[in-house]
């Protein structure tokens, strides 16, 4: 445990910060609840609704990035935010302290500030502890440890992360409070509940807006902890105590730009630039991304390598990953790159003769940078046509036909949404989307991928889709002698391509034959549409997934386990509708974005409308006083068997509008009906705060049950959503109109 010692004072730092804030909200809480007793304004009601989607999509992103772990367990930081925030709502008599989450903020920006400032950083180290497990690949290396090492370092790493979710739950549980006592008061529940819809869906598109400029994240949590202030009362003290945590948090936070080195924040993730130089002068540039090496701008043009010959002193650079794509398909007439990054392989294709290069990058910044950094300016050609899409998207939206469509070392380092815990790339390396890019293909053209394989089963699955596509064994090769990535190559497409290829250039064959990966005997779990989990070695749910869920919860059981044998116990039909509405959530973001692509925009647009069609509901339930319980169950059962069984992905409409608008229509259905259920019971309930924070925890057995798609698949969701919508049902008094 190399510098483990540096870790202690974070360690230190995060466990006492978390100790404090722990006793402090303990002791805040026993007070006599009528004591505490205090009318919310509608203002600061709207304000609450909005700071804490803010807040819980803010943290989110900013913790799965510094926390690399979370960049593939994103859902678990949502849950944290939901027990935070369902727990206040039954407190919602309590006494609110607004100084929690501000510190829970500070709290975590320190350990931060501390860790830039240590030999090895806590967050860092607990990523690579946690990424030791065989059954799960995270990309970036990990701390390989045995014996009682390793006992240490995951006990301590459960410590941290356990600490972590604790300051994510209390620094919610103020503004479940606010926002359920003002529920619980109010004399036009429907109303109510709209507002608190419609402050959500800003607080959503504000720090979507956010996201679209880039900004870092200084300036949100400054923006979140400052509106705080509108929360916080009178006192004179405690508003002065806020705008100082909020400015120590923005400092802690703050990174300055460095000629050598600095930070941007896509809308996807965390990048940082560094430059390489010698003797005086730049020599490339490497990105990182969530905290681990990423990418590499490579000069491999004739001149450059002519004027360093020591930097490529053996180097067999016409064999190179980024140049022999070409030795099979010699200058291609149309070439796609999907996942182009910096450009590396778009420059190949152009050095090796390419008339006309599609270079499709999801991340925005990525490609920025290629265009401003990269030695040999591949983006600025006029042969080069560069598309910011998700690569999936775009297999399915193209109908020009390619020589050769290159995988550019996509592998992701985020997931793909808030609520799954699928990747940005899971959908791209699929069956499917092989079969698709096939499509694109002409009679002779070749795809070409390469991937980093950590682990042979994840190799052999990549092996087996080509195949299953292809008919026949991709080439499969590694050079770890290469210039670049080093990279597994597979070639498959036309064998007759590949065979004339190999018997044109014997040195080519010989290189191949040295090279070659020989994957273990054995059966692999294909990679699906529905079970899109390429990162996962079969249908069962990982390690890190049942530690995490062990942690989260106890967690919740701190919090909660004294209150639902109590009051919560009475309101179990709201939780069930919380934990369906959640997995019902989970489908629509994650095959809408399978429909429409997996880019930061169409997951706000969706998460946008779900909240639209909640509104919805609320807007016909003012009209229609009286609606039955046995109308809206059949209805949502029968929405939810529509979108089960419809094929939306072979839909026949020429307007790719019309089919959005169908497709999203189909989808937003059931949560309509949801709405409608919902509401219809929420209006009647003389504990509005209860009933509401049982619906937010529900959420988080949903949360939860998502993990059941490890194993199942994800449309075994909707099946698992419909049996949770029947017990809300049979949780019912009984089946009713209502008053």
């Amino acid at each position: 445990m190399k510098n483990a010692a540096s870790l202690l004072p974070q360690l230190l730092l995060l466990s006492g910060a978390t100790a404090l804030l722990l006793w402090h909200w303990t002791r805040g809480n026993r007070r006599d609840a009528t004591d505490a007793w205090q009318a919310i304004s509608e203002r600061s009601f709207l304000l609450a609704s909005f700071v804490s989607l803010f807040l819980e999509l803010l943290l989110i992103r900013w913790i799965s990035s510094e926390l690399r772990i979370f960049a593939y367990l994103k859902n678990f930081v949502l849950i944290a935010c939901f027990l935070g925030f369902g727990f206040g709502a039954y407190l919602s008599r309590r006494r609110v302290q607004m100084l929690i989450p501000v510190w829970g903020c500070l709290a975590l920006a320190g350990v931060t500030w501390l860790a830039r400032r240590q030999p090895v950083s806590l967050f860092n180290w607990i990523s690579e502890v946690m990424g030791e497990f065989e059954d799960v690949t995270m990309m970036g290396k990990t701390v390989w440890l045995g014996g009682a090492d390793h006992v240490i370092a995951l006990a301590l790493s459960c410590v941290a992360v356990a600490c972590t979710f604790l300051l994510i739950t209390l620094a919610f549980v103020p503004f479940g409070q606010i926002i359920g006592r003002y529920l619980d008061a109010a004399s036009n529940t429907v109303r109510a509940y709209s507002l608190n819809v419609a402050a959500s869906l800003l607080g959503i598109w504000a720090f979507t807006v956010l996201a679209l400029f880039s900004t870092p994240p200084w300036t949100w949590f400054l923006i979140g902890l400052l509106l705080c202030l509108g929360l916080v009362g009178p006192d004179k003290r405690i508003v002065g105590l806020t705008i100082l945590a909020s400015i120590a948090t923005t400092a802690f936070l703050y990174e300055p730009r460095s000629p050598s080195e600095w930070t941007i924040w896509s809308p996807y993730q965390k990048l940082r630039l560094m430059e390489s130089r010698r003797n005086g002068a730049a020599i490339d540039y490497h990105l990182e991304v969530n905290g681990t090496w990423y990418q590499r701008a490579l000069d491999l043009s004739d001149r450059y390598v002519a004027a360093h010959p020591d930097l490529f002193a053996g180097k067999r650079l016409q064999f190179d990953p980024y140049n022999i794509p070409f030795k099979f398909q010699p200058r291609p007439a149309q070439v796609l790159v999907v996942g182009s990054g910096m450009g590396n392989d778009v420059a190949g294709a152009l050095r090796n003769g390419a008339d006309h290069v599609v270079a499709v990058e999801i991340d925005p910044q990525i490609l920025a940078a290629g265009r401003r950094l990269h030695p040999e300016r591949p983006y600025s050609s006029p042969r080069v046509e560069a598309v910011v899409n998700d690569a999936r998207n775009y297999f399915k939206r193209s109908t020009q036909r390619f020589d050769l469509i290159v995988f550019g070392l996509l592998d992701s380092h985020t997931l793909s949404s808030n609520f799954a815990n699928i990747r940005l790339d899971n959908y791209v390396y699929t069956r499917e989307a092989f079969e698709e890019a096939k499509r694109l293909l002409r009679e002779d053209g070749l795809i070409v991928v390469k991937f980093e394989v950590q682990r042979a089963w994840l190799g052999k699955r990549m092996q087996e889709m080509l195949t299953g596509v292809f008919g026949q064994l991709p080439l499969q090769f590694k050079d770890e002698e290469g210039v670049g990535a080093r990279a597994s190559v597979f070639v498959a497409g036309n064998a007759e391509r590949i065979r004339s290829a190999l018997e044109a250039d014997p040195e080519l064959a010989r290189f191949v034959k040295a090279t070659a990966i020989a994957y273990p005997p054995g059966s692999v779990t294909i990679a699906t549409d529905d079970w899109p989990f390429l990162y996962h070695r079969g249908r069962y749910i990982p390690r890190i997934y049942l530690i995490f869920s062990i942690l989260l919860a106890a967690t919740a059981v701190l919090f909660t386990g004294r209150y639902l044998g109590g009051g919560a116990g009475r309101h179990w039909h709201f939780f069930f509708l919380g934990a369906a509405f959640l997995l019902l959530e989970v489908q629509i973001v994650s095959r809408l974005a399978l429909f429409f692509g997996t880019t930061w925009i169409v997951n706000s647009v969706v998460i946008s409308g779900v909240l639209i069609m909640i509104l919805l509901s609320n807007f016909v339930a003012e009209r229609w006083t009286k609606p039955s319980y046995r109308l809206l169950y059949p209805m949502l059962l029968l929405s939810i068997g529509l979108v089960y069984v419809i094929p939306v992905e072979r839909l026949f409409l020429e307007s790719e509008l019309a089919k959005g608008f169908v497709v999203g229509g189909l989808f937003c259905l059931p949560v309509f009906f949801a709405g409608l259920i919902f509401i219809t019971g929420f209006r009647t309930m003389p504990q509005k705060d209860a009933a509401f924070g049982a619906n937010i925890l529900g959420a988080i057995l949903g949360g939860f049950l998502e993990a059941v798609s490890f194993i199942s698949g994800m449309r075994f969701l909707l099946l698992l959503a419909a049996g949770l919508y029947l017990l809300s049902a049979a949780t019912l008094p009984h089946l009713r109109r209502t008053p």
